[in-house]
């Protein structure tokens, strides 16, 4: 094919990488998340004494949290001042730096093996679910991974060409990633390219070693004594106490020099290198590639480009291992390696492709060795991206969820479980809210401690439920004694975790009053005084309502209609009827309060009515009120 032809695929290819990440790139907002989104932002909040943070992010390296600050403070000066905001922002950037990531593993392959290399090295970035789950974050990692593809690519140029300086320019990549965050492997990758230059010309060579020194001393400066990044592992007291970094600032800095020759740690964190792309999709083609290197004579592709691959894919799980043992949770700290894993793949692909005799028949088994990677390698893949980006487009439940109890609900305390611990903190989740909440989360089921536990001696007022929690043995007769407000159910389908809202203090007086089969009353709060009456009605709809209904609350004497006293609004303020579209949800309704001109004798009537034409709904037998006080003469 013609260079054209695989410039138009790899333009494609980026086309359909980009595509993924605008999709899902606002995922969740304005609910954050991700659990590092929000300190980033927070860590800026504090340079400017904002927030208090106490030790947690000290010593963080400046350059992202410092962007953060930047695009934060320049979107208040426009009236966005709402964390989700900047973090969308943040987002945008991270696409735009996703992109161009994806560019230089193109890059870098078609400059190591052609232009076979570039189109296989990508297919096989922008395929993995981990890849576009993870290039989308407004956190430092996408930039660590433009800036270890970035060295990889200048680098193999600086061989390739014979060109110092482009080496040295990869350097100083490496030296803006350690100050995103503590990476050297940019710099590693640029110090094996000022090698290579020396074992071929011991003197252009020292000059270009000398000058990466120059520049890592530089960067060291900076980072351990102007922005005190040593300060990261230095011991104090927080709530991250039993974490690996937690760990490793009470032992000291030693305990991360026993981790580096700890070959058990190494490994795994080696091993998951190859896990976002699966082991059957790489090691068929690194075999393959070495094996047909080591056959090849004229057609074999320059080892140092090699070299620098297999030096990232190691030394990245390796340093690494120094502070984290890699799991699932913390595959994004291998991502960099994994570029240089793409581009190594892609140069497989080509050397095998080279060292093929020229027989039809080996180039037809070649196309078929392809097809069965796209088959059960790359397409799994895709589709399991794919799935992940369709799931991101749906709006968030816990989003919605803090919407619904600023309108319904009085603010008091809530027991939440722990995918809702974030929901009412507005420091960390992006929802402000209308009102303060203050929250406890549990950790084990709260039906193993008596309902009066949670009410009386804890003083939660609402408790959140996971929805199979509902379902289990005994559930029933524990939430007998509480009010079921609202379930938050699919369908319709949204991300987060499905929950049930109780209110742990049923109404005072329960009652049963339909109106016109619209809405009806379910209970009731009272408060009688000698001066006034206060009381709260309870409310569920029958049907969806399309009307703003609105009552009246008659203070009478007990033989006749004549209003003593009188009150008319909305059931709920901040809920009218015409939003009353879950038959399933109960509504706590507004206070009202009518004053007593008489002591006794008296009653209290309600009604419901379309205030725009003063119609009043019916009950079914065919009143227009229901008493729900009276105070007869002793």
């Amino acid at each position: 094919m013609s260079s054209r032809v695989f410039t138009l695929i790899r333009l494609s290819l980026l086309a359909v990488y980009v595509a993924m990440l605008l999709y899902s790139h606002a995922f969740s907002l304005p609910y954050i998340d991700h659990p590092d989104e929000p300190a980033f932002y927070l860590a800026g909040q504090v340079w400017i004494g904002n927030f208090d943070m106490g030790s947690y992010m000290r010593g963080y390296p400046p350059a992202y949290i410092a962007l953060e600050l930047l695009i934060s403070q320049a979107l208040r000066l426009f009236g966005f001042a709402e964390m989700s905001q900047t973090i969308n922002v943040m987002r945008w950037i991270a696409v735009a730096v996703s992109a161009a990531t994806l560019w230089l593993i193109f890059s870098a392959a078609r400059e190591a093996a052609g232009d076979w290399a570039s189109v296989v090295a990508g297919t096989a970035w922008i395929a993995s679910p981990f890849v576009v789950s993870h290039g989308v974050y407004a956190t430092p990692d996408p930039l660590v991974y433009l800036a270890v593809a970035g060295a990889l690519w200048l680098s193999i140029l600086a061989i390739k060409r014979e060109r110092t300086g482009y080496a040295l320019i990869a350097m100083v990549v490496g030296a803006a990633a350690v100050l995103i965050k503590l990476m050297v492997v940019p710099a590693l990758l640029a110090g094996v390219a000022g090698l290579f230059f020396w074992l071929r010309d011991r003197r252009l060579g020292g000059r270009l070693l000398a000058s990466q020194f120059d520049v890592a001393l530089t960067t060291a400066f900076l980072a351990l004594i102007v922005f005190n990044s040593y300060s990261l592992l230095t011991p104090y007291e927080d709530s991250l106490a039993q974490s690996e970094i937690g760990i490793i600032r009470r032992e000291g800095a030693q305990s991360t020099l026993f981790n580096l020759v700890n070959a058990e740690r190494v490994i795994n964190n080696v091993s998951y290198v190859f896990v976002p792309l699966g082991a059957g999709g790489v090691l068929p083609w690194l075999l393959g590639g070495a094996v047909a290197w080591l056959l090849a004579r004229s057609a074999r592709i320059d080892w140092r480009t090699i070299a620098l691959c297999l030096i990232a894919i190691l030394a990245v799980p390796w340093i690494m291992a120094s502070f984290t043992a890699i799991g699932l949770q913390r595959i994004r700290d291998v991502f960099p390696a994994m570029t240089a894993l793409c581009v190594l793949i892609g140069i497989a692909a080509a050397q095998i492709w080279r060292a093929l005799p020229p027989q039809r028949l080996w180039r037809w088994l070649y196309y078929g060795a392809v097809a069965l990677w796209i088959i059960f390698a790359i397409a799994p893949n895709f589709n399991a991206a794919l799935a992940l980006v369709s799931e991101r487009g749906f709006p968030d439940r816990r989003a919605a969820f803090r919407a619904w109890a600023d309108a319904s609900l009085e603010a008091n305390w809530v027991a939440v479980p722990r995918e809702y611990e974030k929901v009412f903190n507005p420091f960390w989740s992006g929802l402000t809210g209308a009102q303060w909440f203050d929250w406890l989360v549990y950790e084990r089921p709260p039906m193993e401690k008596p309902l009066s536990y949670w009410r009386d001696e804890r003083g939660m007022l609402y408790l959140v439920l996971p929805s199979e929690l509902e379902r289990a043995d005994g559930a029933d007769d524990y939430l007998a004694g509480t009010l079921r407000l609202k379930a938050f159910l699919n369908p319709p389908y949204q991300r987060g975790a499905e929950v049930v809202v109780y209110r742990t203090v049923p109404p005072q007086t329960p009652l049963e009053a339909s109106f016109s089969d619209q809405v009806k009353l379910i209970g009731l709060d009272i408060e009688p005084s000698d001066e006034a009456l206060r009381l709260r009605p309870y409310w569920q709809a029958l049907r969806p309502l399309a009307r703003d209904y609105s009552i009246y609350l008659h203070l009478t004497p007990l033989d006749s209609r004549e209003i003593l006293a009188q009150q008319d609004g909305s059931p709920k303020l901040k809920r009218p009827t015409s939003t009353w579209d879950d038959v399933e949800e109960r509504l706590i309704g507004d206070w009202f309060t009518l004053s007593l001109p008489r002591a006794c004798d008296v009653r209290l009537l309600m009604g419901v009515y379309d205030w725009q034409t003063g119609e009043r709904l019916l009950l079914p037998d065919g009143a227009d009120f229901v008493e729900l006080w009276r105070k007869p003469c002793p």
